[in-house]
């Protein structure tokens, strides 16, 4: 198999940095354990600019605490891979993140030996830990105008998040109680969305979690939140302030408002049923937009019958079939990169945590020309 330009050596003395850090060990103090001459051996070896001897890589793995895999697998994603994960609880989200962790170390490496640029995600949003509710819907209103996606913004939502965005969605078969989470690497980011939820929990989870990646660093989510938060009082703040974006985004208020003033009265809850689906979201998530943008008053609130509400309200279009595997531009690198021979289908099937005929139906789903004979 052939192999594509890399460089090997910096790519050890990389996660010998990284294993270094977690381990808050100084140049020197790693230098002297390891008895090195000096320092500027182990800066030489952490900058690639020095080849790692096989007893010195020994050494590396006894004294960081790191198996052989760690330094010189390019399919591992090591180091500063940080996620977040709505799900019911912490054994799901494990699952979830075995899962998805082969996916993104064999895009990387895939877009990495065919040579792509990378798209660090720095698009931000202004706004504070703190911040009321308000501000946070008033943000998603804002950016749903200004990434131009209409009246009912969860249909064009996925293409803005991969073209202008170039975040990688993936659509994933995942534990039921995880709705989906979000991975920042320095290379790139990911959305990820468990294809098995119904179309109203989808698009808000790919809402919700495009929040957390617009304010990383500024509020840096928990590894895992509960997806049953949504609009709750004892939900944590920030997880609010996600709902709150993930609302504005989906239903605009200059969409949303003509919609209500036009509801001459009758049912509600037909009413509600009808325009979630129009919006491609709950009626649960549509009440508490109403509600707290002051479009629906309390006394109309009161009239709403609670139980009324949920997923199972908010009736699914025919064309709400379950989305592809992972998406096009996942499937893409992987086609190009078996095709100009860098990787081996068995190799992808491993990382695919899948067979080679899966291999094979993933790259047909995309109507993608068929790499080998099954």
């Amino acid at each position: 198999m052939n192999t594509a330009p890399m460089d090997f050596d910096a790519m050890v003395g990389q996660r010998i940095r990284l294993a270094r850090e977690q381990e808050s060990l100084t140049q020197q103090a790693l230098a002297d354990r390891l008895q090195f001459k000096d320092r500027q051996t182990l800066a030489q070896i952490e900058t690639g600019s020095r080849k790692v001897t096989l007893e010195e890589l020994n050494s590396f793995v006894d004294v960081l605490g790191k198996p052989y895999d760690y330094f010189t697998d390019p399919y591992l994603i090591v180091g500063k891979s940080l996620f977040n994960w709505r799900a019911a609880n912490e054994d799901e989200a494990a699952v979830a993140e075995q899962a998805a962790r082969p996916l993104l170390a064999c895009y990387k490496r895939c877009r990495g030996i065919l040579g792509e640029s990378t798209y660090p995600f720095a698009q931000v949003l202004n706004i504070a830990r703190t911040s009321p509710y308000s501000v946070a819907a008033d943000l998603g209103d804002n950016v749903a105008s200004v990434w131009q996606l209409g009246a009912t913004p969860a249909a064009e939502l996925p293409k803005v998040v991969e073209d202008k965005l170039h975040l990688l969605l993936l659509y994933m078969d995942l534990p039921g109680g995880v709705s989906g989470g979000a991975c920042r690497l320095t290379e790139f980011s990911t959305v990820i969305v468990n294809r098995g939820h119904a179309k109203c929990r989808r698009a808000f989870t790919l809402a919700h979690e495009l929040f957390h990646l617009l304010t990383w660093d500024a509020m840096t989510p928990e590894r895992r939140e509960s997806p049953d938060y949504t609009f709750g009082m004892k939900s944590p703040h920030i997880e609010r302030l996600a709902d709150n974006f993930a609302a504005g985004l989906l239903m605009p208020r200059n969409s949303l408002e003509p919609r209500w003033k036009a509801f001459q009265g009758g049912d509600i809850h037909a009413w509600l049923t009808t325009t979630a689906a129009e919006y491609e979201v709950s009626t649960t998530a549509l009440f508490w937009r109403l509600v707290n943008s002051r479009l629906m008053s309390q006394r109309q609130a009161e009239k709403v019958d609670r139980n009324r509400l949920g997923e199972r309200a908010a009736p699914q279009r025919e064309d709400a079939a379950k989305p592809k595997l992972y998406s096009r531009a996942f499937a893409e690198k992987l086609h190009a990169a078996i095709d100009k021979g860098f990787i081996s289908v068995r190799k992808t099937a491993e990382l695919l945590q899948c067979n080679i005929e899966d291999v094979g139906s993933l790259f047909d789903a995309y109507n993608m020309e068929p790499l080998f004979d099954l």
